[in-house]
C-alpha cells in the first residue's frame, strides 16, 4: 500500500470528545488512535527534546511527529512521489483549515498517541500542577493575569488545581463531569473529597481500591523522576484515566495478568509553556504540588482500608 492509498484509508479527522481542559480544539485520526493537537513552538520542542531524557518521556504521550502550517515535517516525507507530497500537501491544509482560525499563536500541530484508545468508557481527570502558571513568554499583563489565578484557586496554596473531571455511570449510560467552573471554588480542605468524587465509577469495591493504589504507586514513582530533571512544567497538567466500564474493566485487569504488565494511568501533558534547560534545577513548584497529590491519595488509600 502506497502512502498515498494508506492517507486515503486511514486519516479521517474526527472531534476528539473527551476534552476537560484547555482551550486546544483536538482532532482524532487513524480511528482514534492519533491525537492531532495545535501547538505552539515551544510545545514542539519539548516534545523533540523530551528523547534526550528517556526516564521523563515515559511519562509523556508518545510523540509522533509534527504538521507545520506551510508543510508536514521532513522525516515524515522521506523518499515520497510528487503525487504523495500532493496528498500529504491537501492532508495539512485540512488540518490548517481545522485548527488555525481559532488559535492566533499557533504554528503548526502535533501529532501524539491517543491516551484514551484503548479504553471503553474512560475516566479522566486533568490535574493543573505547579504554582507557576505563566511561562517565559508572557508579558507583564499576561503574567500579572496568571499569579491572580494561581492566588484566587489551589494552585498557589497547594500546588496543584483540579481542572475537571468525568466519571462514567453505567447505569444512566452518562458520564457525571466536575467542570473548570467549579474548581475555582475548590479549597485545599475540599480538594479530597473531590479527588474521592473521581472514583465513583460503578465498578467494584476491590477495583476502586487496586485503581487508587496504582495511581499512588505511579505519583511516588513519578516523584523520584521528576526530582532529577532540570525542566519547568509551567501550566502542565497530570492526566489520569481509568476504565469506567465494570466489564471492560475485569477483561482489561486480567489481560495486564496475563501478559504480566501493568499499564500506567497516570500522563503528564501540555508543554506550551514547558521547556527542559540544564543548570536551571529541578521545579519545585511543580514537585510541591506532586508532594501534596501524593498526600491526597494516601488519604484516600486510608479511608478505602488499603
Amino acid at each position: 500500500m502506497t502512502f498515498q492509498e494508506k492517507e486515503k484509508n486511514t486519516n479521517t479527522f474526527q472531534k476528539f470528545d473527551h476534552q476537560i481542559g484547555g482551550h486546544d480544539r483536538l482532532l482524532s485520526v487513524n480511528d482514534g488512535f492519533v491525537v492531532i493537537k495545535p501547538c505552539n513552538d515551544i510545545e514542539k520542542e519539548f516534545y523533540e527534546h523530551s528523547v534526550l531524557h528517556p526516564d521523563f518521556a515515559k511519562w509523556i504521550p508518545t510523540y509522533y511527529g509534527s504538521l507545520q502550517l506551510q508543510g508536514i515535517q521532513s522525516t515524515v516525507t522521506a523518499d515520497i512521489t510528487s503525487n504523495e507530497q500532493k496528498t500529504i500537501e491537501d492532508f495539512v491544509q485540512s488540518v490548517k483549515e481545522e485548527i488555525s482560525p481559532q488559535h492566533v499563536n499557533v504554528t503548526g500541530a502535533i501529532c501524539i498517541k491517543n491516551l484514551l484508545f484503548s479504553f471503553k468508557k474512560p475516566c479522566i481527570m486533568d490535574l493543573k500542577l505547579g504554582t507557576q502558571l505563566w511561562g517565559e513568554d508572557a508579558d507583564e499583563p499576561k503574567r500579572q493575569k496568571m499569579i491572580q489565578k494561581a492566588k484566587i484557586t489551589t494552585s498557589s496554596s497547594i500546588g496543584i488545581r483540579i481542572v475537571g473531571f468525568q466519571v462514567y455511570q453505567r447505569s444512566t449510560d452518562s458520564y457525571f463531569n466536575y467542570t473548570k467552573e467549579e474548581s475555582y471554588s475548590a479549597t485545599p480542605d475540599t480538594v479530597q473529597s473531590i479527588f474521592a468524587n473521581f472514583f465513583t465509577a460503578e465498578i467494584s469495591n476491590d477495583h476502586r481500591r487496586l485503581i487508587i493504589k496504582r495511581f499512588l504507586s505511579d505519583l511516588e514513582t513519578f516523584f523520584k523522576v521528576l526530582e532529577n530533571q532540570e525542566l519547568r512544567l509551567y501550566s502542565s497538567s497530570l492526566f489520569f484515566v481509568y476504565e469506567g466500564d465494570s466489564d471492560a474493566l475485569t477483561e482489561a485487569i486480567k489481560k495486564e495478568q496475563d501478559e504480566l504488565k501493568e499499564i500506567k494511568g497516570i500522563k503528564m501533558i501540555d508543554f506550551a509553556h514547558s521547556f527542559f534547560r540544564k543548570g536551571i534545577g529541578k521545579d519545585e513548584g511543580a514537585l510541591f504540588g506532586l508532594r501534596n497529590t501524593i498526600n491526597y491519595f494516601k488519604g484516600l488509600s486510608i479511608k478505602e482500608n488499603l
